[in-house]
């Protein structure tokens, strides 16, 4: 009984390696979650509203049958603790599944498998460098916050005050065929609305208890009635306004156009004028002259 209650009050390990007491319950691990330090998963969900806040990102485009993206997983996590441990570097690190996220993949044209990018605002610049850590955070890492990579010898610290792997020293990706560019955006909207469209799908669904056929008619009835308002309204704005018609019948910008050629009429220079605009009539017969004057008086 004795050699029992010491080894209950002894502390047990778990298959995790945390110490556990029968007394006092499981200990607090001494490791911090590694969660923060590893790369951001990129969807066509989040991926618009994730790089544009503010920083750096640097992305891979993998897939998961390669085995040049297995192998190189544990040195893309020890980037990735890399910069998200220091976040005045302003440097993010993230991943994009090319299988499942083929639509969001193909916004960056890859080509292989796995691919490198840094998106820097509206500019994106591929990675075209060897494959490895040291090149990776070179090639990411903000220039006044160089440092040696523990990969490489000391003779190569030249590097860090000019690095030529840096993204800065390559030009970006054409604009129209980038990420970010015209074709991505829209490419990125279409995407979001069909999300948009399928999330209301299934908020109809849940919230009302409607079956697919009805939810689904309850959304193409909602597209065109909108469909329909849209086309009145821009049919009105298009309609062309009628002329102002005077009590005499004539209309108003004849009577306008007479009005500002009475007085000039009654001078030499005028009268020139309107013999070239109106070679067939003489300004100067008698109805014509009486009406300019008519006019000129009031």
């Amino acid at each position: 009984q004795q050699q029992q209650q010491q080894q209950q009050q002894q502390p047990q390990k778990r298959e995790g390696g945390e110490d556990v007491s029968v007394s006092g319950g499981a200990k607090a691990s001494s490791t911090p979650s590694s969660s923060k330090q590893s790369p951001v998963v990129l969807t066509s969900r989040n991926f618009g509203k994730s790089v544009a806040d503010g920083n750096v990102w640097l992305i891979e485009v993998y897939a998961p049958w390669c085995g040049h993206c297995v192998s190189f997983e544990p040195s893309y996590q020890e980037i990735a603790a890399h910069f998200h441990s220091q976040p005045q570097l302003k440097v993010k690190v993230g991943k994009i599944d090319g299988e499942a996220e083929r639509a969001l993949a193909a916004r960056f044209n890859v080509m292989s498998y796995p691919s490198f990018f840094v998106l820097d605002g509206l500019r994106a610049y591929a990675f075209e460098h060897p494959r490895s850590k040291f090149h990776l955070i070179q090639f990411a890492q903000p220039p006044q916050k160089q440092q040696q990579s523990n990969d490489e010898e000391s003779s190569d610290k030249s590097n860090t005050k000019h690095n030529k792997y840096h993204y800065t020293n390559q030009d970006p990706m054409p604009f129209y065929t980038s990420p970010l560019g015209p074709m991505g955006l829209a490419q990125g909207t279409i995407i979001s609305a069909g999300y948009a469209v399928a999330d209301l799908f299934l908020w109809l669904q849940e919230s009302f208890s409607l079956s697919p056929l009805m939810a689904g008619m309850v959304l193409f009835g909602s597209a065109f009635v909108g469909t329909f308002i849209s086309i009145v309204v821009l049919a009105i704005a298009m309609t062309p306004k009628e002329k102002e018609i005077d009590d005499d019948g004539g209309g108003g910008d004849d009577a306008d156009r007479i009005k500002q050629s009475a007085l000039p009429i009654l001078a030499r220079d005028a009268i020139k004028q309107g013999e070239n605009k109106h070679p067939k009539r003489n300004p100067l017969d008698p109805p014509l002259r009486e009406s300019a004057s008519a006019i000129a008086f009031e």
